[in-house]
Parts: C-alpha cells; structure tokens; sequence
C-alpha cells in the first residue's frame, strides 16, 4: 500500500526535495561551479528553482523545450 501524504505534507515533501535541501546560488556563481566541474570533464548543470528563485545544480540536463527563433 503506497503512503498518501496530507496535502501539507506533501507540499512540504516537493519543497523538500525540489529546493529546502539544496544550496542555492546566484547565476554567476552557478556558472562558475558548472565552469569547475567542466574542467574536470564532469557534467553539471543549473536550473531555476520555482520556489525561491535562486539556481540549484544538478547532475541531470534540465528538460527545457526547444525553441526555434525566427530573427
């Protein structure tokens, strides 16, 4: 049988997971850390969060739809 949270609790538990745990950095700075990991041939990217609108980095490539722009 699968938990089911309260919806508190699970708003809290996607916070949780999504940013409350993370560090979060300014664009610059999350730059420089993806220029870091980069030199050591490691892939690293950063997204922003949602929830508090700072950057947290991940290992995964962000799902971001394609654009095509017409100039």
């Amino acid at each position: 049988m699968k938990h089911r949270f309260s919806k508190p609790d699970h708003i809290k538990y996607i916070m949780e997971r999504s940013c409350i745990n993370k560090k979060s950095f300014s664009e610059e700075r999350a730059n420089e850390v993806v220029d870091f990991f980069a030199s050591k041939n490691e892939e690293m990217y950063y997204y922003k969060c949602d929830f508090c609108g700072s950057h947290h980095l991940t290992s995964k490539q962000p799902n971001i739809p394609k654009v095509l722009r017409i100039l």
